[in-house]
C-alpha cells in the first residue's frame, strides 16, 4: 500500500493508534468470515461503501482479539432494548447464560428488523433468540451452531449466492444499503465525502448520516420545534436540561405515534380515559382436544387400571370453586406406567395423544390412590387377599362365558364389604346370623361360654349371602371343569374359600375384642389405671462414626414399653414406663410378669391406683399360665382383669411410643453420641425426652438352684380372650360378654418370681402426659346411623390410622388419647347419588360394577340355612401327623439347600406337591397336600435338628479327645513306677 494510505476504521476505533507505517490490507482481501467480522465489530455490514474499506495491521489485530474476548463471555451480550431479560430479577447483572453465538445471517437479519448491528460471535442466551427470532422468515433452525455466512452484496437485486456447504441461499434485501442510497441522493455534498477516503469525517458520515437532520425535518413537517444535539453526556448535564430533553424526547415518541397511527390517542382518551391502561382481559387457552381428552379418560377409568372398588367418595373442587364428589378409587398402576402403556396403545391405533405432561397434570387433578405394597400386615388380611387373587385367576380359566364377568364383580363387591362395611353390621343383637357376635361366638353346648338370643335369626344380609353363594359357586363350577389335574384346583380353591371365611371372623372377633377396650376406658374412674404393656424390637447398638466391621453382627438390646392411662379430672394422664435390660435375657412369661408387676407398683406409690386393667396382645409371654398366676400373686388387691386383643390386632400405644423413642435416641446419636449398651440408651432418652417418660435399667436375677415349681396350666388358654380376678377364683371367657364365663378356684398357683437387679433407677422428675378431651370442632356422634363424612379443615390435620374411622383431631396428644380409648367412628360406605357434569366423574360413574354398595343392613329375606352358632370362634387346629412319603419328599427338598446351599422356598414346594410324579402316578393326593406354612414348620424343625447333632458331635469329639489324653497321661505316669 501507499504510503499516504489511511486506515478506513480510524474514525470507529479512535483508541487504537495506527501510522503509514503499519501494513495496510484491504478488507475485501480477506475470507468472508474475517471481513464480516470486522465490519460488525464497528457496527457495519457488506454495502457498496464498505467494499473498498481498509485497514491496518493494528486494527486488525485489535477486533481479531475484541471478537475473541467476545466470544470466551459465558453471558449473553444482547443489548437491554432486544433482549428479554428481566430486571427485577437480575442474575448476572440481568444477563443470563448464553448458549449460542449469533451468526452472520443472525447479525443481517436483526439488522433489517430492528436497524442495529451486532459483531458476529456475540453470545446470545435462549429466551432472546426466542424474542428476536420468533417471526424470522427463514425457515433454517437458528439453534444450529453451523455458521452459514453469505458473500458481499454486489447487486441488492441478486437472486442467489452459493454457500460453502453447497447450498443456495436467497438473501433478504439489504435496507442499510438501501438507507445510504437514500442519502446520497438527497444530499450531493454528502456523497461526495463518502466517495472520498482521504477524509475521516466522510468515513462517519457513512455510519452516521445526519439522523438528526432528518428527525429535524420531521419536526418542522407537523410544526414543532427542532431539536439541537447535546453537546456532553446527558448523565453529566443539568437537571434542567435533562428535563427538557426528556419532554422533548416524549413529544418527539407522540408525533411518530400520531404519524403512525393517526386519531388513536383520541379513540384511546374516548373508551378509557386520557393515559388509563387498557385492562387486559385474562384468556385461557384449551389446547387440549375433548376427544383425545375421553380418549385418555377411557383408559385410566378402564377395568386395566382399576381393578378394585372405590373406597368411599373423594371430593373435587374446579376452578369456579364449585365442590364434586366422585367415586374415591384405586389404581393399580402408578402414573409413570399408565403414561407409559396409553403412549404405547396411541402409536399401535395411530391415534394422537395428548402430552405427556398433560396426562401427569390430569392424573394429579383427578388423583386416586395407588396400590401399593405393605410388610408386616395381619396375616389373616394378607391371606385373605391372595385368596381372592388365587380365586380370580381361576375364574378366568373356567370357560362360563358371561356368568364368569360377573363371578369376578361379586368377589369385587365382597372383598370391598369386607375391607369396609362388614365391622360396622356386626352388633350385639341383630336377627341375622352374620352381624349378630353372640350368636357367632357361642360355644354349642358349652354352659360357659353359650348365651342365647332373644330373638331368632329370620334376616339375612344380601351382601354375606351374596358372599357365600359366590364362593359356593366357584367351588362346584372347579369341581365340574375337566381339568388335568383336578385335586390341585379343589384344593386351592378349598384352601382360598377357607382364608377368605377365616378373614370374616376375624374381622368379627376384633370388634367384639375392641369393644372390652372401650368399655374399660369409658367407665374409668379416678384411682383406677388401664394399663397396655407390649415388648419393643430390639434396639441395635450404634454409633456416632460407625465402620463396616462393627456394623454387622449386632446384638440388639431388649427393651420393654408398659403405658398407664389413669383419670382425673375428666382428663387422662398418660405414665410411659421403659423397662431395658442390661444383659441378654429371653422375652418369657417369667420376665414379662415381674416388669408389668414392677410398673404397676410404682404407680401404685405415686398414685392412689386401687384397681388395675390390663391389656396387651397375643404373645406366648403374656396370654400363659405362669404370667396370669405371677401377677395375682404381686398384685392380689390390685389387678381387676386382663384382656386381651384378636390376634394379628395388638398395635397399639406402645409401638407408638416406641417409634418417638427411637427418634429420639437417633438424635442423640447425630449429635456426636454413642449409644452401644443399655446405660447409654437410658442417658439418651432422658436427655432428648426430659423426664417424659421413666426409664429404668435393669438385670433379672436367675436362681439356678431354685426349684422349678410345676403349675397345672389353665385349660385351652390359647383360646380364651377374658380374664377377670378375683378372691374366689379366675373367670375366664372365649368372648367378651358372651355367656356366664367360667371360674378357675386358686388352687396351687404359687408361682416362683424372678428379682430384678436395678442398675440406673428411673428418674423422679417425669412429667406426663395429659390428654384433654376430644378436640373435634362437633361432638361425637355415637349413632350407629350412617352419618356423612364432615370436610377435614385445615386444622384438623392428625388423622386416625384406622381406615375405617373418619375422625380428625387438632393436636397429637388427641390422637393419642383416641387410640388408646379405641372409640373410632366407623362409619357404613356412602352411595353416590349426586351425578356430575364433568367428564372425569361421568368415567368413574360409569365403570362396570363401580356403584358402591347400600346401606341397609338388613333385608326381610328368610335363609333356609343360617350360619351355625359358634362360626366365628377361633378353633384350635388339630395336630397333623404327617405319612411317610411327605416326611420323605420334604426331606429331599430340605437336603437340595443342604448340599448346594440354594435353599427351596417353602411356598414353592407347596404348590409343587399336586404335580409331583412317581411312577408315572400323583405322588399325593389331596388328603397330603401341604399349605406353605406346615412346609415351613416342617423345614424349621429339621434344621434344629441338625444344630443339636452338630452340638452333640461336638460334644462327642470333645470328650474323646479328653479320654485319650487322660490314657495318655496315665500309660505315662505308670510306665516311671
Amino acid at each position: 500500500m501507499a504510503a499516504d494510505t489511511q486506515c478506513s476504521f480510524q474514525s470507529f476505533h479512535s483508541t487504537v493508534n495506527c501510522s503509514n507505517l503499519d501494513t495496510f490490507y484491504p478488507v475485501n482481501s480477506f475470507p468472508t468470515s474475517l471481513s464480516t467480522i470486522l465490519l460488525t465489530e464497528s457496527g457495519l455490514l457488506f454495502t457498496k461503501f464498505t467494499e473498498s474499506f481498509i485497514i491496518c495491521q493494528s486494527h486488525l489485530n485489535e477486533l481479531q482479539e475484541q471478537n475473541r474476548l467476545r466470544k470466551k463471555s459465558k453471558c449473553c451480550g444482547i443489548p437491554l432494548h432486544l433482549s428479554s431479560h428481566n430486571l427485577k430479577n437480575k442474575k448476572r447483572s440481568g444477563k443470563l447464560k448464553a448458549d449460542r453465538y449469533l451468526t452472520s445471517q443472525q447479525v443481517e437479519e436483526i439488522s433489517k428488523k430492528y436497524g442495529s448491528v451486532l459483531p458476529v460471535g456475540t453470545p446470545i442466551c435462549t429466551s432472546c433468540r426466542g424474542k428476536i427470532f420468533r417471526d424470522s422468515l427463514s425457515n433454517s433452525d437458528v439453534n444450529q451452531s453451523v455458521e452459514v455466512v453469505p458473500s458481499r452484496i454486489e447487486d441488492p437485486l441478486q437472486q442467489q449466492t452459493e454457500s460453502s456447504d453447497g447450498f443456495f441461499l436467497r438473501p433478504r434485501p439489504d435496507h442499510s444499503y438501501e438507507y445510504y442510497e437514500n442519502a446520497h441522493d438527497s444530499n450531493v455534498s454528502s456523497q461526495e465525502t463518502q466517495q472520498s477516503q482521504n477524509s475521516q469525517a466522510s468515513e462517519a458520515s457513512v455510519a452516521n448520516i445526519d439522523r438528526l437532520g432528518k428527525l429535524n425535518e420531521f419536526l418542522q413537517a407537523c410544526n414543532t420545534s427542532p431539536v439541537k444535539k447535546i453537546r456532553e453526556p446527558l448523565s453529566d448535564s443539568s437537571e434542567r436540561t435533562q428535563r427538557r430533553y426528556t419532554e422533548k424526547a416524549n413529544e418527539c415518541l407522540s408525533l411518530l405515534l400520531e404519524t403512525m397511527c393517526p386519531g388513536e390517542a383520541k379513540k384511546h382518551a374516548k373508551e378509557f380515559g386520557v393515559g388509563a391502561p387498557v385492562a387486559k382481559e385474562k384468556q385461557t387457552r384449551g389446547r387440549v382436544d375433548d376427544a383425545k381428552l375421553e380418549h385418555f379418560l377411557d383408559f385410566i377409568t378402564s377395568s386395566h387400571v382399576i381393578k378394585d372398588l372405590p373406597l368411599g367418595e373423594k371430593t373435587l373442587t374446579l376452578s369456579s370453586g364449585e365442590l364434586i364428589q366422585t367415586p374415591y378409587v384405586i389404581r393399580c398402576l402408578a402414573p409413570a406406567t399408565i403414561v407409559k402403556q396409553y403412549s404405547r396403545i396411541c402409536e399401535e391405533e395411530n391415534f394422537n395423544a395428548i402430552g405427556e405432561s398433560t396426562m401427569y397434570k390430569i392424573l394429579s387433578e383427578c388423583s386416586a390412590a395407588v396400590r401399593k405394597s405393605v410388610e408386616g400386615v395381619d396375616y389373616y388380611v394378607a391371606e385373605a387377599g391372595e385368596a381372592f387373587r388365587e380365586l380370580e385367576n381361576i375364574v378366568n380359566q373356567i370357560p362360563m362365558n358371561n356368568d364368569g364377568k360377573e363371578t369376578i364383580e361379586n368377589l369385587l363387591k365382597a372383598k370391598h364389604y369386607l375391607k369396609t362395611d362388614y365391622k360396622m353390621h356386626v352388633r350385639t343383637s341383630s336377627t341375622i346370623a352374620d352381624h349378630c357376635f353372640v350368636h357367632a361366638l357361642s360355644q354349642t353346648g358349652s354352659v360357659f361360654f353359650e348365651d342365647q338370643c332373644p330373638h331368632d335369626h329370620i334376616h339375612q344380609c344380601p351382601q354375606c349371602y351374596q358372599l357365600e353363594h359366590t364362593l359356593s359357586t366357584i367351588l362346584t363350577k372347579t369341581a365340574d371343569v375337566g381339568w388335568d389335574n383336578p385335586e390341585a384346583y379343589l384344593f386351592k380353591v378349598e384352601k382360598s374359600v377357607n382364608a377368605i371365611k377365616e378373614l370374616k371372623s376375624h374381622i368379627l372377633r376384633t370388634k367384639v375384642q375392641d369393644s372390652a377396650r372401650a368399655d374399660i376406658t369409658g367407665n374409668l374412674k379416678e384411682g383406677e389405671m388401664f394399663l397396655v404393656a407390649d415388648w419393643a424390637m430390639k434396639f441395635l447398638p450404634r454409633k456416632f462414626r460407625e465402620g463396616q466391621t462393627d456394623w454387622f453382627g449386632k446384638r440388639g438390646i431388649n427393651w420393654h414399653i408398659t403405658v398407664c392411662a389413669t383419670k382425673k379430672d375428666g382428663n387422662f394422664i398418660l405414665d410411659t414406663y421403659v423397662h431395658i435390660l442390661d444383659a441378654q435375657t429371653p422375652q418369657d412369661s417369667q420376665l414379662t410378669a415381674v416388669l408389668i408387676a414392677d410398673t404397676v407398683k410404682d404407680m401404685v406409690n405415686r398414685k392412689n391406683i386401687n384397681k388395675v386393667h390390663i391389656w396387651s396382645d397375643n404373645a406366648g409371654c403374656y396370654k400363659s399360665t405362669f404370667t396370669i398366676y405371677a401377677l395375682y400373686q404381686e398384685l392380689p388387691n390390685l389387678i381387676k382383669s386382663y384382656n386381651f386383643c384378636e390376634a394379628q390386632d395388638g398395635k397399639g400405644p406402645c409401638d407408638r411410643k416406641a417409634s418417638h423413642i427411637k427418634a429420639a435416641i437417633k438424635r442423640h446419636v447425630n449429635e456426636g453420641n454413642d449409644v452401644l449398651n443399655a446405660s447409654a440408651m437410658k442417658r439418651a432418652i432422658d436427655l432428648q425426652q426430659k423426664g417424659k417418660y421413666r426409664v429404668k435399667v435393669v438385670t433379672p436375677v436367675i436362681d439356678a438352684d431354685a426349684e422349678k415349681i410345676h403349675v397345672k396350666p389353665i385349660p385351652n388358654i390359647s383360646t380364651l380372650s377374658n380374664f377377670e380376678f378375683s378372691s374366689d377364683g379366675l373367670k375366664v371367657w372365649r368372648a367378651y360378654k358372651v355367656g356366664p364365663g367360667k371360674l378357675i378356684p386358686w388352687k396351687n398357683n404359687a408361682v416362683t418370681c424372678l428379682q430384678l437387679n436395678v442398675v440406673h433407677t428411673w428418674s423422679s422428675d417425669v412429667i406426663p402426659d395429659i390428654l384433654p378431651p376430644d378436640d373435634e370442632s362437633e361432638a361425637h356422634d355415637e349413632s350407629t346411623q350412617p352419618a356423612f363424612k364432615r370436610r377435614k379443615t385445615s386444622d384438623h390435620v392428625f388423622n386416625c390410622s384406622n381406615d375405617d374411622c373418619d375422625r380428625s383431631f387438632n393436636t397429637m396428644t388427641s390422637l393419642d388419647n383416641h387410640l388408646l380409648l379405641g372409640n373410632c367412628n366407623v362409619h357404613v360406605e356412602k352411595k353416590v347419588v349426586d351425578r356430575c357434569k364433568v367428564m372425569y366423574n361421568n368415567k368413574l360413574q360409569t365403570i362396570n360394577a363401580i356403584t358402591i354398595q347400600s346401606d341397609d343392613l338388613e333385608k326381610e329375606n328368610t335363609t333356609d340355612v343360617p350360619e351355625e352358632r359358634g362360626w366365628a370362634l377361633k378353633v384350635k387346629k388339630p395336630k397333623v401327623l404327617f405319612t411317610e412319603a411327605q416326611k420323605q419328599y420334604l426331606s429331599e427338598k430340605f437336603n437340595i439347600g443342604k448340599v448346594t446351599g440354594n435353599k427351596e422356598d417353602p411356598a414353592k414346594v407347596s404348590r409343587d406337591m399336586p404335580y409331583i410324579l412317581k411312577d408315572g402316578q400323583k405322588r399325593f393326593t389331596r388328603e397330603h397336600f401341604l399349605t406353605t406354612s406346615q412346609v415351613a414348620s416342617y423345614f424349621s424343625r429339621l434344621a434344629l435338628k441338625d444344630r443339636r447333632n452338630d452340638i452333640q458331635d461336638q460334644n462327642d469329639f470333645t470328650a474323646a479327645s479328653a479320654d485319650k489324653k487322660l490314657f495318655g497321661l496315665k500309660k505315662k505316669v505308670l510306665s516311671h513306677v
